[in-house]
């Protein structure tokens, strides 16, 4: 027994080693696989980056044929759709950008069986397609919408009635391959159209496609002849013609092997039985109208479409709950439910690599997407900084011209200025030679004083000889610079009468005895400020009492008025040209 205890301890502890590795491996196996399918998908993205957008959509679909390529095609689907991003895209690669976008969605919807992100990405390529007028991409994109809502609406949320929206969606999928001319496309929607309004059972969704496929189909068309054998059996249907539209049913459903591919073949019988089901139950023939209906089930079942088997179970469902067989349509009932568990199921237990295989290229996807968003920002920075370097050269650029010409203009304003001084210079020069060669001359011989009370006007020698006498006193005399310097004072100086002396200044000079005054005082400043020797230690506003002016502001005021330029201003020309 001891014996038997210690091996058995033994056996134990070699199966929890055995757990061990196991729980290991299990843990350690999506791991792997991660890293291996991450590796794969970077190696592989790297090389399929550099084949054109149209090769890699094309290579996906070709891919998706073969059901062991899958991810392959995901994957050539995912390059292209990303590149939709590039700002630099020429028009035909971004066509193919919503083409594959179109495609990844096909492929989560068809082969993942993810039906919301199928939704999501396919609403992107129609948003899409709408924004750049890619009108004869919509049809199919519509197709491909009208199948996944109807999908989402069955596994989704349950609903077994065919939402009006697929409808509409289909409707104007129609509409738009006919005006393009696009007859495959318009085959599609057609029959889409008709299988679910089987189910609907109301005219007005097709009455008008219907008459449209009668008036603008060209007979050119390969499935016109089959077509029209539809239309007229619903068209009988509706008027009542229960026995005509029974023979054109039976007529479109023996020509659908010579109209249709294997493809479409499923399909198209459905159509064709479920109309048949429809037309036998108001004809009271309910045994051969449940044929129709377990005809449609094994077509589904043999065909692997699930969603195909899902109506086909409620259309079963419905057919025995109206007969009052209540246990058969619960029967049914239950399979359409199991179906959509079953297709739920699939997509939440999926096999886990390619589980792994998803979640490694959406994370490959949101990494191209944030490189994507990461180099837009870094276009916009650099555009931004570039029309703000641009705006600055040129505000530079006008400013520097504008200082130039400020420039200019105060050069000319000073040497201007610098004329008159020279100019009032020589005049006073030739005044004082004038005065020392001429005698002096007795003003009133006659010994009368001058006229200084205003009792007669004065002639032009007598005007002339004053303002001779004025010039003198405001070129020579320093006391006109004095802040108390008045025009009392001035007429006493130039030995002439007040009024006389205004009257001088008015006429000869065109200004007043204040004007003049600022001119001078101001002409005055400028010669100070050339005499570095003697007034360089003053600054602008002492140089401006200086002269006479109360206030620097008042002197500035002035001095730009006579000159043009602001005392500094001068000052820096005066320095320049030193």
């Amino acid at each position: 027994m001891h014996f038997e205890y210690r091996m058995n301890n033994k056996v134990l502890s070699q199966l929890r080693r055995v757990m061990m590795v196991c729980i290991t491996l299990l843990v350690l196996c999506p791991i792997a696989w991660a890293a291996i399918d991450r590796t794969y998908i970077d190696r592989t993205y790297q090389q399929w980056s550099t084949l054109p957008s149209k090769q890699l959509v094309d290579m996906g679909i070709d891919f998706r044929k073969n059901q062991q390529r899958i991810d392959s095609a995901f994957l050539c689907f995912s390059i292209a759709a990303n590149r939709y991003y590039d700002k630099h895209l020429t028009d035909a690669d971004r066509r193919e950008s919503v083409r594959a976008f179109q495609m990844m969605g096909r492929t989560y919807f068809f082969e993942y069986e993810d039906f919301i992100k199928a939704d999501s990405i396919v609403s992107l390529a129609e948003e899409l397609a709408h924004q750049h007028h890619y009108n004869d991409m919509l049809p199919d994109i519509l197709i491909d919408r009208a199948s996944i809502v109807k999908a989402l609406n069955m596994v989704v949320h349950g609903t077994q009635r065919v939402d009006t929206i697929s409808l509409n969606m289909l409707k104007t999928a129609f509409h738009l391959a006919y005006r393009n001319g696009n007859w495959e496309s318009a085959k599609a929607s057609f029959f889409n159209l008709m299988i679910d309004c089987i189910q609907v059972n109301e005219s007005e969704y097709i009455g008008g496609i219907m008459d449209s496929v009668m008036r603008v189909m060209p007979e050119s068309v390969a499935w016109q002849p089959m077509a029209v054998q539809l239309i007229g059996g619903v068209q009988a249907f509706n008027n009542g013609d229960l026995k005509g539209a029974l023979t054109h049913l039976q007529a479109f459903k023996a020509s659908i092997p010579k109209y249709t591919n294997y493809n479409e073949q499923p399909s198209a019988l459905m159509i064709a039985n479920g109309y048949l089901h429809t037309c036998l139950m108001n004809m009271g023939r309910y045994e051969a109208a449940r044929d129709y209906l377990e005809e449609n089930t094994a077509i589904a079942i043999n065909s692997h479409q699930s969603f195909h088997l899902m109506d086909a179970y409620r259309n079963m469902a419905h057919y025995y709950q109206f007969l009052g067989d209540s246990v058969q349509a619960e029967k049914y009932r239950l399979k359409f439910l199991e179906c959509r568990d079953e297709i739920v199921n699939k997509k939440r237990l999926g096999n886990v690599e390619q589980q792994q295989f998803l979640r490694a290229m959406e994370k490959k996807n949101r990494e191209v997407a944030q490189l994507a968003q990461q180099r837009q920002a870094r276009e916009r920075i650099i555009l931004w900084v570039s029309i703000a370097a641009i705006l600055l050269l040129v505000i530079v650029g006008f400013l520097i011209w504008h200082n130039r010409k400020i420039a200019q203009r105060n050069r000319e304003l000073y040497e201007r200025m610098q004329q008159l001084l020279e100019q009032d210079e020589k005049l006073l020069h030739e005044l004082q030679q004038q005065a020392e060669s001429v005698p002096p001359v007795d003003p009133d011989p006659s010994g009368h004083a001058e006229k200084t009370h205003g009792s007669s006007p004065l002639d032009d020698t007598e005007k002339s000889e004053l303002l001779h006498r004025i010039f003198i006193v405001m070129e020579t005399c320093d006391e006109v610079f004095q802040e108390g310097f008045t025009l009392e004072r001035l007429a006493e100086l130039a030995q002439g009468n007040r009024n006389y002396v205004s009257n001088v200044i008015n006429e000869r000079y065109g200004m007043n005895f204040n004007a003049l005054m600022a001119e001078y005082r101001v002409k005055e400043a400028c010669r100070r400020m050339s005499d570095k020797e003697k007034y360089s230690n003053l600054t602008l506003e002492a140089l401006g009492r200086s002269v006479g002016f109360k206030s620097n502001s008042n002197f500035i005021k002035t001095f730009k008025r006579v000159t043009g330029l602001t005392p500094s201003a001068y000052l820096r020309q005066n320095n320049t040209s030193c």
